[in-house]
């Protein structure tokens, strides 16, 4: 397999976990609109950051392979050198093997990541504002609701 044909399938799945994770947002989002218990919105919120996480192994594989050490990721991200608690070895325990083992993923199943791609790409919505002017329009609604003692007990 070519090098090119492995970035292109990296760039595939860190594509498809970066559009679960504005697809679980919107799920989020529509569900606070709706009178939806908000303990279920917690799975959302566990499914989002997994994706997030993969999102970021991945793209430090990718950005490994392409020769940038550890030592500049981590300052870029904020490492020691910035003053941060974040180190070139904790960057690179948290992120090396596992983006290893995702970049591995994608080459083995880029069918899958095409499919979660298209399926993703449709379930965002068409018309963002109209989404924002709902939120506007229910917030004083929500906030209402929820200044009520015991409020999250109504839609059990």
């Amino acid at each position: 397999m070519s090098v090119e044909y492995e970035i292109k399938n990296a760039l595939l799945q860190q594509s498809s976990d970066l559009l679960e994770v504005i697809s679980t947002c919107n799920y989020v989002l529509m569900n606070s609109l709706l009178d939806i218990h908000p303990s279920f919105i917690f799975e959302s919120f566990r499914d989002a950051r997994l994706a997030l996480e993969r999102a970021e192994a991945i793209h430090s594989a990718l950005i490994q392979r392409s020769g940038v050490s550890w030592d500049v990721m981590s300052s870029r991200a904020g490492g020691a050198q910035k003053g941060s608690p974040v180190s070139r070895q904790a960057m690179h325990r948290r992120l090396a093997v596992k983006g290893e083992s995702i970049f591995q993923m994608a080459q083995d199943f880029p069918d899958i990541n095409r499919g979660n791609i298209a399926r993703a790409v449709l379930s965002v919505p068409p018309k963002p504002k109209e989404i924002l002017k709902l939120c506007a329009a229910r917030t004083n609604e929500i906030m209402e609701a929820k200044a009520k003692p015991h409020w999250w007990l109504q839609n059990e």
